[in-house]
């Protein structure tokens, strides 16, 4: 029903994206862009192409189409990784150390790049998954502090949804 794509997945600070976009039957479609700092939603036809410069962007952005279907919404998003220009002296400190701290800041930033770029939901899965893990790892560890583990792993979901 809807598509969306995007003629790069990985771009520098300030190089353009190219977003396309069809929602077939849709009466109302809007596109919302998030870079991390803010949201911009604004009105699209039907189907189209726009682009973008990607300047300023926590490690990425999302673009979302939304669309009314038959008194429906649906919604699809992609995400497009921004780095940052190479001219910027943060990443010089980076190259003028060794090799291991070279391959461990590019390593950490890929990690939490693709953490960020995942939504809320899969985020909160995947580290209810992690916090059962090791739950497993230290009841087989410590097997009479297993009531505490068990506690501490149901106090965490319930303080994230409070919140939320």
């Amino acid at each position: 029903m809807i598509q969306i794509n995007s003629n790069q997945k990985r771009v520098r600070e300030g190089e353009i994206v190219e977003i396309s976009w069809q929602c077939n039957g849709a009466t109302d479609a809007t596109l919302t862009i998030y870079n991390g700092y803010k949201t911009t939603t604004i009105p699209v036809e039907q189907s189209g192409v726009k682009k973008f410069r990607l300047n300023r962007s926590k490690h990425g952005t999302r673009f979302t189409i939304s669309a009314i279907i038959n008194g429906r919404t649906y919604r699809k998003a992609i995400a497009v990784g921004v780095s940052r220009s190479r001219n910027t002296n943060s990443s010089a400190g980076v190259k003028q150390q060794g090799k291991i701290a070279q391959w461990w800041h590019y390593t950490r930033t890929r990690i939490l790049n693709t953490w960020r770029m995942q939504p809320d939901n899969k985020r909160f899965a995947m580290s209810m998954v992690g916090i059962l893990c090791g739950v497993m790892f230290l009841s087989s560890v410590f097997p009479r502090l297993f009531p505490v583990w068990i506690l501490l792993a149901t106090v965490y979901p319930l303080v994230v949804i409070l919140k939320k």
